[in-house]
C-alpha cells in the first residue's frame, strides 16, 4: 500500500476538501473575464494566480461586493499550487525546472564572470 501521510500532507489535504466548487467556478469565471487564463495551461501556474491575486486585492480594498468570498478560495488554490511546484522541485534533487537552455557562469582570463549557453 501507499505510505503513511504526514501530518501536514494530512491538514492540507483536509484544507483543500473544504473549498466551494461554486465559488471556485465563479473566481475563475471572474477571473476570465478579466483577462486571466487565457490557455487551458495557465490555470494551472503559480504566476497567473499571484498577477490574479494583485486584482483582487485591488478590487477587495475598493469594497467591491461581486468579489465578496472569493479571497478565501484563491488563496487555497495559491497555497496548493505552490506546495505541488515546490514537491517537484524536491522530487527533481532540489532543482528547479528551466525549460530553456540552463546557463553556467564561467570566469574569462581578465577573471569577469560572463554567462554561456548550454544546449
Amino acid at each position: 500500500m501507499g505510505k503513511a501521510l504526514s501530518k501536514e500532507e494530512q491538514a492540507m489535504l483536509n484544507r483543500a476538501a473544504k473549498y466551494d466548487p461554486e465559488v471556485l467556478k465563479r473566481l475563475l469565471r471572474w477571473a476570465q473575464e478579466r483577462g486571466f487564463f487565457a490557455t487551458l495551461r495557465s490555470v494551472f501556474g503559480t504566476l497567473e494566480w499571484e498577477r490574479l491575486g494583485i486584482t483582487l486585492w485591488n478590487v477587495l480594498s475598493d469594497g467591491s461586493k461581486e468579489t465578496k468570498g472569493l479571497s478565501m478560495t484563491w488563496k487555497l488554490i495559491i497555497t496548493v499550487l505552490k506546495q505541488l511546484k515546490e514537491e517537484r522541485t524536491a522530487a527533481a534533487g532540489g532543482r528547479s525546472y528551466r525549460p530553456h537552455r540552463q546557463f553556467q557562469t564561467v570566469t574569462t582570463r581578465s577573471h569577469s564572470p560572463h554567462r554561456l549557453c548550454s544546449p
